[in-house]
């Protein structure tokens, strides 16, 4: 079979990282689906990008597709023919198809005969399909903003060269108005180069210091960070910084700068933002402490000096605003930063910032002494927990991530305790999914205080919390809630402490649990069963600390070598509950397996009490359980003609079901 090497290369101006892995992506996938379902083989294939070349080379792709025999069904044979002859309807098909009705063949489908025809379908050159996937997937990229220049190109940025090789020879391909060809640029479309080859395009580039794998670049950085580990030099870098600088540059060069030792009284977090933020440098440390040095990327073929001398201006003028604010705000007490944002609005309709402290400080007195914290430590803690959000350092838009932070660094300047200033700073955590939790118990209560005030603020407003945008951030605010829970075994019912705000109605109440419970499902479905999940989460369970350790517990008891029997038999006290209230009197208990249940139950009421959320210990009652109700199903008839009986025994089936329904629905589990 013959085969053949591919080579396409798109030239554009650059593209923001972001739009670039996102189009990427799209671009990527969008291709190898297409070559699947067009069923064109290859032997390898693999792409790259930068910031200025999407690049994709296949080698050993099949010359074409294979010709194939396809069956195409016709109209019921009960219109293809009056009194024998063909009507219209057959005639008009075989036309359509160009078949004679000799091709004709009859099959029975749905219960019908239809007609059928066999006809060959000639494989296409993989080449031409290529080009329409090339195009179609490039063209259908859903970049948030395009460009349209002329009418003739309509993409993030303008293009510039395309390149399409096969077996080395050009392929003709048009896009956007620009034409394949031979040529490429290089350097930031410094330099010009013309390819004859697959193999010499990645040849040239090289030689020319154009580095077109993503790991290679990253791996010209990490070396340079391992020379600066042998001065004792780290860095706090993150997998997201080292992408985006490896994305700087297609023939990088890591480079050093530095800046006043003065500016180091700033805390490390101002630093490291304005760093990043404004020049896209990282911040270096020595013992885990800040230097007067930064780390960047430029291009290989820069004057280094020249752009360090560059770097270090800016970043002087960032770093003698930030001191500005922060000194400023260093002078400023967190009563008088307190009283300018007390009148500050937290959400419209609902009040203010010292609206919102009131009911933190109930919050935190009441959650406070169930956490076995001292109460009048967090009631200060509470009332300047908001305080940064009046600072200058807070109000200039570099630096509005780190509220809370910068609440630390105050509270400390005015002479807290460290434990105290920490918990502002944790306020805020998980900031993501995935994100850091608190560490201490203050930090945790700041934080449980936010999201409850959060989610019963945006829920007593009614504001919309559905699609695909958390605008408010209430799904994380749930999440979050579920994660503390968790974390710090929590003893106190979420629900109660949504019932103790007056703002709140009982149908908020509901609803408002009823959305955090989604988001727990939607997050332990990555980890467990859904029908598990959905089993355990039945029952109202306020205390999330509790529903967690359910969750695991019966995802554990699940996969036990008796749950299917177990299962089984509780299935069918739960099949008996219709929904309706049945009186139930233990004098009119006539057999002895109805007797032995129901002592059974009382038992197994006690003992569950007893048991504390201890699942481990619950599953086994309801293996001491189980034969009580397998004997009651085998010897007790429910339904008999009695009414009074057989309601009777409705009604300790129903007590029974209801308690069981307390650890889990076992129906939905099949």
């Amino acid at each position: 079979m013959v085969k053949s090497n591919i080579l396409f290369e798109l030239l554009f101006e650059d593209i923001p990282y972001i739009d670039m892995v996102m189009g990427f992506e799209y671009f990527r996938s969008n291709l190898l689906k297409g070559l699947s379902e067009e069923k064109l083989d290859h032997e390898n294939i693999e792409f790259f990008f930068t910031r200025n070349r999407f690049v994709v080379r296949i080698d050993g792709l099949t010359e074409k597709q294979d010709d194939i025999i396809v069956e195409i069904a016709g109209p019921p044979k009960s219109i293809c023919y009056k009194d024998n002859e063909p009507t219209p309807a057959l005639i008009g098909f075989c036309k359509k198809n160009d078949v004679s009705m000799d091709e004709i063949i009859f099959k029975e489908k749905n219960g019908k005969e239809y007609i059928f025809i066999k006809k060959g379908v000639k494989g296409k050159y993989s080449v031409e399909i290529l080009k329409n996937l090339l195009s179609s997937g490039i063209k259908s990229i859903p970049f948030k903003r395009k460009m349209n220049l002329d009418n003739l190109q309509n993409f993030i940025r303008p293009i510039r060269k395309i390149i399409f090789l096969k077996n080395d020879e050009v392929v003709p391909f048009k896009l956007f108005n620009i034409e394949s060809g031979t040529e490429t640029f290089i350097h930031h479309f410094r330099e010009k180069v013309s390819i004859n080859s697959i193999e010499e395009y990645f040849t040239v580039l090289e030689k020319k210091g154009i580095v077109i794998k993503e790991e290679n670049r990253i791996e010209i950085i990490k070396k340079g960070l391992n020379v600066l580990s042998k001065e004792k030099i780290s860095s706090n870098i993150s997998d997201f910084q080292l992408k985006f600088l490896s994305y700087f540059s297609e023939s990088p060069l890591m480079i050093t700068g530095s800046y006043d030792k003065r500016f180091l009284t700033l805390p490390v977090e101002i630093l490291d933002l304005t760093l990043w933020k404004h020049q896209k440098c990282v911040l270096l440390l020595k013992g885990n402490k800040p230097i007067n040095k930064y780390l960047t990327v430029c291009d290989n073929y820069t004057n280094e000096k020249r752009v360090i001398s560059d770097y270090d201006k800016v970043i002087l003028s960032r770093f003698d605003d930030a001191e500005f604010f922060y000194k400023n705000d260093l002078n400023t007490s967190i009563d008088e930063m307190y009283k300018k944002m007390k009148d500050t609005i937290y959400f419209e309709n609902w009040g203010t910032y010292e609206k919102f402290s009131k009911y933190s400080k109930y919050l935190a007195d009441m959650l406070g002494e169930k956490m076995g914290l001292d109460t009048k430590r967090t009631g200060e803690i509470i009332k300047y927990a908001k305080c940064d959000l009046a600072s200058e350092v807070i109000n200039e838009k570099t630096y509005t991530s780190l509220q809370g932070i910068m609440g630390y660094y105050y509270l400390l300047n005015a002479g807290f305790p460290e434990e105290e200033a920490i918990a502002i700073k944790e306020q805020y955590l998980p900031k993501n999914e995935n994100g850091k939790l608190p560490e201490t118990n203050y930090g945790a209560l700041l934080s449980l205080i936010d999201r409850i005030m959060l989610l019963s603020v945006v829920f007593s407003l009614h504001l919309k919390v559905s699609g695909s945008k958390d605008i408010y951030g209430v799904r994380r605010a749930a999440l979050a809630l579920y994660k503390l829970f968790k974390k710090f075994n929590f003893n106190f019912d979420i629900i109660n402490i949504f019932e103790r705000i007056d703002f709140l109605s009982k149908i908020e109440i509901d609803e408002l649990y009823k959305f955090i419970v989604e988001r727990i499902k939607a997050f332990e479905k990555n980890d467990l069963n859904g029908e598990i999940i959905e089993a355990a989460l039945y029952y109202d369970e306020g205390n999330l600390s509790v529903l967690n350790k359910k969750l695991y517990a019966l995802w554990d008891f699940s996969r036990s070598k008796d749950f299917n029997d177990i299962k089984t038999t509780l299935k069918r006290v739960l099949n008996i509950l219709e929904g309706k209230t049945f009186q139930f009197d233990p004098g009119k208990l006539i057999e002895l397996d109805e007797k032995n249940l129901y002592a059974g139950f009382l038992e197994f009421q006690t003992d569950l009490e007893k048991a504390d959320a201890d699942f481990l210990v619950i599953f086994n009652l309801l293996n001491k359980l189980k034969p009580l109700i397998d004997k009651f199903f085998d010897n007790v008839m429910v339904n008999v003609e009695d009414k009074a009986i057989r309601e009777n025994r409705k009604g300790l089936l129903t007590m029974l079901g209801n308690e069981i329904l307390k650890i889990a629905n076992f129906k939905y589990i099949s």
